[in-house]
């Protein structure tokens, strides 16, 4: 949502100069904030755009920046100007209708033409000739079927021709050599229902002779222009870039369509009728095209809107066949150039300068150079005024920029206020680090409809994020040490952990200095020492030195001559650090500090503040090096890919950069430019965060009112009497004594260290010699610089060439309804345990049995009654780090095949810039997804999709959770020429639209197909139409129905194997972002081994390839799972993942993925393998009525919970939970037997240790209904590959249809449902005698000769109670059983129950007593639920 848009209207109209966009987030939390952003908090969370024009006077876009659009002469009339544009044609009425058609057309406005007029496109110039035919054809068959018309006295009037002579009315017409005339125009008005305005020159100008209109209602209004009887479009520049027509004329390529245009339905009863209200003087007023957009029935039919798609489709194919110029990138592209080094060496010399002009304070005295680095160079520069930038405030949106929908949402609006495409050609858009990465994933995913985005990192991020990998550098071996010579608690870490910018920036700048001046003394120190071999160095180095220590020379002749030797010094002073450094570690490594790190550090940030193109490319190439090697992944990726694509952006665009473009100088000082996003920090976001503090009530406004004026007078009159004069800030700002003593103090602790020694030795620590490192870590920090490189080399060889396309994904939280009811069962669940204590501790006995108190299993079905959903994408993560060999970057092979499962191509929002129609959708998805691949040359291209109709599955069950979730809109009919809607994700949520979609995606990617295939290509569509088994084919040009390929199949993620399996190619790639799509072709490449098969995936937001063939060889050769046969190992894979859950089958509550699987890895033989000769079971899920493969899935699960309770077990000297069924293993026992008894002492275990039943493990039978469920999903899985998948019966594996024809999971037994209703009835329902003592008919247990219970209500004088004899309500009559379930179904069903959870009672029979709980325990179940979430 856009909170404020173009508050200062910015761009009122397109700059003519560099205008650069930023984006940044605006996070203002504060009790006194003006924007409520949450319930809990009050602030703002948003996004900020802000425009800057870096230097507004001296850069100006170049004619390749803007584009030429309607090339020719220029005329104007009014205030508007217009241009006149040429064309081929020489005959005077072909001209007049030939410029109506192409200022009808958006395409052929805009085409390029030769000398002549001609249009260089061929397609574009054969479009021209056969609608200017069309035209032509439709107004003079008009005209010959117009009797009135034909009326020789009437054609007189319309025409040249004398009323005497005899007529061949169609000759007449179809001279086009002819003068045109009112019979022209008119005709032509009356079949377009277009209105008309004729112009012609007059004295250097244009005025309008002829203005014409049959319908008042037109939206369409051509000028023409007459010259010496030749007609030539006229356009408008202004109503060309503002009317949404000019547009949307794209489409018109017949009179049909512009009648449709213009509302123009019904014809007038004759022709003549426009000229009679022309001569009656009834003049049409001027008409501009309307800047309102039209309804999509109004603009557009479907068969002008195919040939459209189909135009462009032929244009992306003829692509393929042209050479396209491509930026390829080598390794010499990341080193740096010529110039850069050049930079790099001017500012090296600078700050030797620098350093060198400080050597008085080297000679005893502590009066450093009064002027810091900035000024310093400031003054070389002669303090030359800096331009001033403009900067602008665009938008402010309640959105977060670190959203692709939003930074989508900005781009719309750059694009529309800019007009890209149709005035400027590109936009540079500034962002942070992820913004940066973000507008780069945009850009890859939506290609050419982002083409004119130019993305541009943030520099102030970028040395922000140096900070840091200089501190993890350089902390530990002696800077952390110099920190706290300053800087002590919160303020100290905060400069360790480089988290405060200003302040860590101080320290390194002044540390840096202080190191550098300790070095030249040191140098100085050894010349006087030692004996240097080169006579010349000792020359001037010691005499250097000599100047120093001269007492008898003043400050100022010292200086004079100090400048005299500097040059020969510097070269001198280098070469003898560089002759150090390979005799002592410790001055390499520092050394290193000062001369790299550190120069690049302090030149990077010179090159902010100074506007150095060069000099900032020369520090990011170094700082990407260094990214690799300090564990800052996010930038080690962004930076390598930003210096390549510096590559591709226009020559016009870096030239800009070089002259300081790409920089911002707010206050016209020397050497105080900021960069693009820290100018954004500093304007924008500042300026939006004052405006929510400062928020005055009226009467503080009121009083400050009167206040400033007095205090402002007041000022005033001190200042004149204390003469003070506002400072000159172009000149030398004094340094601050403060930093004068820093500098100080960090030079004397750094030569009491370990820093620059000239004996050799080895590393150490500056300040702590005790501490001895390894030889790994010697190597490792005496060649940063090295390895660094070697690091760099590697990723650039991987990545660059080939840039990452990435998705992400995000889930809801959980919404106030849902805590409710969860809250509501913990207290439920409280409230009865509370009463079994009770109970037990009144009748003094203890409890023997653990009862249950929810009806559901907790563990595998939450609140709702639905199946508890987990993360299965764990299942890549634990893969990936088991088998790295099974994943790669980048595909080892070319594939033949391409098999693209179709749901995911469309969740992608379009770019409502490029995307009005989904004409243009469509459009914009071939050519991303299908035409690389025709372009590859790949031979096979499949795209399959989900039966939108499918039958009954259990797979409605996650469709209802996702529904329920998700916000839809309503249906609505699509087509070519239906607008995009505003909410895709809404209008994708909405089956009936999804099924439209996906419809249309099909029939016209066929249709596509036919025109872009390259001969021997094959493009293959399955699950697309309305008869979902239908697969149809398109080759050679031809479709056809593929027999082959025919199946009952109605999940994408299976049907892809099923088209792998029937594929005749050998190398395969299927992109398919679901999880469980390569677990389903596990088994089924056991039948394709004889092809190479990858799965396309993202993983951490990377795109990756899983190598299907490497998986299993790798599950193979895994000694975990040597127990397993090899022909087993695929399947039982497979049911693993099934067993633990995925979107037919519930997962398990705080039991997610990665704990199965390593449990499974770890008790693999106890699970698999037999156990005390007893019972096989392989988790094979190959027969229903094998009971031991469900017993090697309660082996599983014990293990998994075993983890929870195996405290429990320790007294007992039990280790692993196999030591655990051996002890309760009896050989009279079953198998089944068995494995309940050694179950029940897992879960009795974790009775104590679980905070809620949610945790608890679920019941034998539970258990066994959810092995049944994944059975089911097992037999169809394996039948991936068969053209005629056989269903089992749902009902018979652990679902029910509902009388509603609804399925529902059955999740227990009746029997345990039963016992839970029982103990539930048994601690809530009870006689309510109050008065009596229960001693007769009237108390309802008596009556029925039943003890009272703990659920009654009477009190102590009770004498109907009898510990040893029954309790009331354990056993029910049918009826009363019948009751209690409909209580309990009340009790649990919280959707009905409209109440707040803080109520006492519920309707029905059960009741409950929570007034002993007090806001203690209610705090602690309330924390208990908040901690459950968080974990």
């Amino acid at each position: 949502m856009v909170v404020e848009n173009k508050v200062n209207k910015p761009v009122d109209k397109i700059p003519s100069t560099l205008t650069i966009a930023s984006i940044d987030n605006v996070n203002k939390r504060s009790s006194y904030a003006a924007v409520k952003s949450t319930d809990v908090h009050r602030g703002f969370d948003g996004t900020s755009v802000q425009l800057v024009e870096p230097k507004p006077q001296s850069i100006s876009l170049n004619l390749d920046e803007r584009l030429v659009v309607l090339p020719g002469e220029t005329f104007t009339y009014g205030n508007t100007d217009y241009t006149c544009i040429n064309h081929k044609t020489s005959q005077k009425v072909t001209s007049f209708f030939q410029s109506f058609v192409i200022s009808s057309n958006l395409n052929l406005l805009n085409a390029p033409r030769d000398t002549s007029g001609k249009c260089c496109d061929e397609i574009k110039d054969s479009l021209e000739t056969d609608f200017t035919q069309n035209v032509i054809h439709e107004c003079f068959t008009a005209v010959l079927n117009d009797s009135q018309f034909l009326e020789e006295k009437r054609f007189s009037q319309m025409t040249d021709y004398n009323i005497d002579e005899h007529v061949n009315h169609e000759l007449y017409l179809y001279d086009l050599n002819r003068v045109v005339n009112y019979l022209d125009m008119t005709a032509l008005v009356y079949v377009t229902g277009s209105a008309v305005n004729i112009f012609e020159e007059h004295d250097n100008s244009i005025k309008p002779i002829v203005q014409l209109r049959a319908n008042p209602d037109s939206n369409h209004s051509i000028n023409l222009l007459n010259k010496n009887g030749l007609y030539f479009p006229l356009i408008s520049r202004q109503d060309y870039f503002d009317g949404v027509l000019f547009q949307e004329s794209i489409d018109i390529k017949d009179t049909i369509t512009l009648r449709s245009v213009n509302n123009f339905n019904q014809k007038l009863s004759s022709i003549v009728d426009i000229y009679s209200s022309l001569n009656s003087g009834q003049a049409s007023v001027k008409y501009r095209r309307r800047t309102t957009k039209l309804p999509h029935y109004a603009i557009h039919n479907s068969k002008i809107c195919t040939d459209l798609v189909d135009d462009m489709i032929k244009d992306s194919a003829a692509c393929l066949s042209k050479n396209v110029e491509k930026v390829s990138f080598d390794l010499i592209d990341f080193e740096s150039t010529v110039p850069e080094k050049r930079a790099a060496d001017s500012v090296s010399t600078v700050l030797f300068e620098f350093c060198y002009n400080n050597l008085l304070s080297l000679n005893g005295s502590n009066n450093l150079g009064k002027t810091n680095l900035q000024t310093f160079i400031s003054e070389k520069n002669s303090n030359i005024p800096v331009e001033t930038a403009n900067v602008k405030y665009h938008s402010l949106l309640n959105e977060q920029a670190d959203s692709k929908e939003t930074l989508k949402t900005i781009l719309d609006t750059l694009h529309q206020d800019f007009k890209i495409g149709r005035e400027l050609k590109h936009l540079v858009v500034v962002g942070d680090g992820k913004t940066y990465d973000l507008l780069v994933k945009l850009k890859l995913e939506l290609k050419d409809d982002l083409s004119w985005l130019l993305p541009f990192p943030g520099d102030w991020h970028i040395l922000k994020n140096y900070q840091r990998m200089i501190m993890k550098l350089y902390l530990d071996a002696g800077l952390k040490e110099l920190i706290e010579l300053f800087h002590h608690g919160a303020v100290g870490a905060s400069v360790m952990q480089a988290t405060n910018f200003d302040k860590t920036h101080h320290f390194l700048m002044q540390v840096w200095e202080a190191f550098y001046l300790q070095q030249i003394s040191a140098i100085l120190k050894y010349a006087e020492e030692n004996d240097l071999n080169d006579q010349s160095e000792e020359n001037y180095i010691k005499k250097v030195s000599f100047i120093l220590q001269n007492q008898e020379l003043s400050q100022d002749e010292k200086i004079q001559q100090h400048l005299a030797l500097m040059s020969h010094f510097s070269l001198q002073f280098k070469n003898l650090c560089c002759r150090l450094s390979e005799q002592n570690e410790n001055w390499k490594f520092w050394h290193d500090f000062i001369h790299y790190h550190g120069f690049i550090y302090v030149s990077y940030f010179l090159s902010i503040r100074s506007g150095n193109w060069h000099l900032r490319n020369y520090c990011l190439k170094h700082v990407a090096k260094t990214t690799q090697i300090t564990d800052c992944k996010f930038y080690s990726r962004l930076l390598p890919f930003h210096i390549a694509d510096l590559k591709s952006f226009p020559k016009s665009t870096i030239e800009h950069f070089e002259e300081g473009g790409w920089v911002v100088n707010i206050l016209g000082r020397n050497m105080h430019s900021q960069g693009l996003d820290e100018a954004h920090e500093s304007c924008i976001n500042r300026e939006v965060k004052n405006a929510m503090s400062n928020f005055f009530t009226l009467s503080a406004l009121t009083k400050l009112v009167h206040y400033i004026p007095f205090r402002a007078k007041v000022l005033g009159n001190i200042k004149d009497q204390l003469e003070c004069k506002r400072k000159d800030f172009n000149n030398s700002v004094n340094r601050p004594s403060f930093e004068i003593q820093n500098i100080t103090s960090y030079r004397e602790s750094i030569e009491s260290g370990l820093f620059f020694r000239y004996e050799n030795g080895q590393l150490k620590h500056a300040f702590n010699s005790k501490v001895v490192l390894t030889d790994i870590q010697r190597s490792d920090l005496l060649n940063l610089q090295k390895i660094a490189q070697e690091h760099l080399g590697k990723y650039i060889k991987i990545y660059i060439i080939r840039p990452e396309k990435i998705a992400t994904f995000s889930t809801k939280t959980h919404s106030i309804s849902k805590v409710k009811r969860e809250l509501k069962d913990q207290r439920t669940e409280n409230s009865l345990l509370r009463k079994q204590i009770a109970w037990s501790k009144e009748q003094n006995t203890p409890i023997s049995d653990l009862q249950q108190f929810i009806s559901l299993p907790r563990a595998i079905v939450d609140h709702d009654g639905l199946p508890y959903k987990g993360d299965k994408s764990k299942t890549l993560g634990i893969y990936h780090s088991r088998y790295p060999e099974a994943f790669e970057n980048k595909l080892h092979f070319k594939p033949d095949c391409v098999i693209i499962d179709g749901m995911f191509i469309l969740n992608s929002k379009p770019l409502k810039s490029s995307n009005r129609l989904f004409a243009h959708f469509l459009v914009s998805l071939f050519n991303r997804w299908i035409i690389p691949y025709i372009q590859l040359n790949t031979k096979e291209i499949h795209i399959v999709f989900d039966d939108q109709s499918p039958q009954l599955s259990p797979k409605d069950i996650e469709r209802k959770r996702r529904d329920e979730k998700a916000e839809t809109s309503a249906k609505i009919l699509i087509s070519e020429t239906t607008k995009i809607p505003s909410d895709w994700q809404a209008f994708l949520h909405n089956r009936e639209n999804k099924k439209q979609l996906v419809q249309l995606v099909s029939e016209k990617f066929l249709h596509f197909a036919k025109i872009a295939l390259n001969s021997g290509q094959s493009f293959v569509i399955g699950g697309g139409f309305e008869n979902a088994s239908i697969t149809k084919v398109v080759e050679e040009n031809t479709e056809k129905i593929a027999t082959n390929l025919q199946t009952n199949i109605s999940e994408g993620d299976s049907r892809v194997w099923f088209h792998a399996y029937n594929s005749q190619c050998k190398n395969i790639l299927i992109y398919s972002l679901d999880n469980d799509t390569y677990h389903i072709g596990l088994p089924i490449m056991q039948k394709c081994s004889d092809k190479n098969i990858a799965v396309q995936l993202s993983y951490k937001n990377d795109l990756i390839f899983f190598s299907m063939n490497r998986f299993i060889r790798c599950l193979e050769s895994d000694p975990d799972l040597h127990s397993i046969e090899k022909d087993d190992l695929p399947l039982i894979i497979q049911n693993l993942f099934i067993l633990t859950g995925c979107d037919y089958v519930s997962f398990f509550k705080d039991h997610g993925k990665t704990s199965f699987f390593k449990t499974f890895f770890k008790y693999t033989e106890f699970i698999i393998s037999s156990v005390e000769n007893n019972v096989i079971g392989k988790l094979s899920l190959t027969n229903s009525d094998d009971i031991s493969s469900f017993l090697s899935f309660i082996r599983l699960i014990g293990c998994e919970y075993w983890r929870k309770c195996s405290s429990a077990f320790l007294r007992e000297k039990l280790e692993t939970p196999e030591q655990l069924y051996r002890t309760v293993y009896s050989s009279n026992l079953s198998p089944e037997e068995n494995h309940i008894a050694w179950i029940s002492k897992i879960r009795e275990a974790l009775y104590s240790r679980v905070p809620s039943e949610e945790f608890y493990l679920p019941s034998f039978d539970a258990l066994f209904l959810h092995w049944k469920r994944s059975y089911w999903v097992s037999r169809v899985w394996i039948q991936a590959y068969c053209e005629n998948v056989q269903y089992p019966s749902l009902t018979d594996f652990g679902w029910k249809l509902e009388i509603d024809g609804q399925l529902d999971v059955i999740w227990d037994s009746p029997e345990n449902l039963q016992k839970v209703i029982n103990n539930i009835k048994l601690w809530t329902a009870g006689c309510n005698c109050l008065k009596s003592d229960c001693n007769s008919k009237i108390c309802g247990c008596k009556k029925i000769n039943m003890a009272c219970g703990p659920g009654c209500k009477c009190g102590s004088s009770c004498k109907n109670k009898n510990v040893n004899s029954q309790v009331c309500n354990t056993e029910e009559t049918e009826e009363n059983t019948a009751e209690a379930v409909a209580s309990t179904q009340v009790l649990y069903n919280s959707e009905s129950d409209g109440s707040d959870f803080g109520d006492d009672t519920m309707d029905g029979s059960v009741f409950f007593e929570l007034q002993n709980v007090d806001d203690d325990d209610l705090e602690n179940i309330i924390f208990n639920f908040q901690y459950q979430q968080l974990a």
